[in-house]
């Protein structure tokens, strides 16, 4: 049985995160609840991505503590301008994804957008969010399908590269060296 549900455990410390997707709207909706500590504090993050039926980004929101501060923030992209808290971010004209720099459920919006089959490959630069800074920075992502649960992931100005096990509907079910399914 395919489900639009996971929960998934940080592989380096004791955090969890728990995301859920469905059809909203004339789209789709991810939303979830990552738990973690983050240098000697907790926090604690619920987020929101509303994508429309090509799986591109519309708006999105993270709300909830580092430690004892509350944070909230919201983005949206319409003609190919991010905004941040209702401000415009420059330099992001290519981005189509907003990535959650906290959480793997985002990597769920680029898989499903490409919609790549099984050999192709497909760049995706993400609008990636560092929540400890409050920024929207570009993040040059590139995705290449192995198979129907496997795909290669690169993102090389962060020097990261993996093989992704990726769940029948694209949720990522392993994140080798951060995240896999708390099954």
């Amino acid at each position: 049985m395919t489900s639009n549900t996971i929960l998934w455990r940080r592989l380096d410390t004791p955090d969890h995160d728990s995301c859920i997707f469905f059809p909203f709207k004339t789209g789709w909706c991810i939303e979830g609840t990552a738990v973690f500590r983050h240098e000697h504090l907790p926090v604690v993050l619920s987020y929101r991505v509303e994508c429309d039926a090509a799986w591109d980004t519309r708006r999105g929101s993270v709300r909830g503590r580092l430690g004892a501060t509350p944070v909230e923030f919201t983005f949206s992209l319409a003609n190919h301008l991010w905004r941040l808290n209702d401000r415009a971010v420059p330099g992001l004209e290519g981005c189509r994804d907003l990535d959650l720099g906290f959480t793997p459920a985002t990597n769920l919006l680029p898989i499903r957008r490409l919609a790549l089959k099984n050999g192709q490959s497909g760049d995706a630069p993400g609008a990636w969010f560092d929540v400890f800074e409050g920024t929207l920075t570009e993040l040059p992502q590139r995705y290449v399908k192995h198979s129907d649960l496997a795909y290669g992931y690169e993102a090389p100005t962060v020097k990261y590269a993996a093989e992704l096990d990726v769940a029948p509907t694209g949720l990522v079910r392993k994140y080798p060296g951060f995240w896999e399914e708390d099954a």
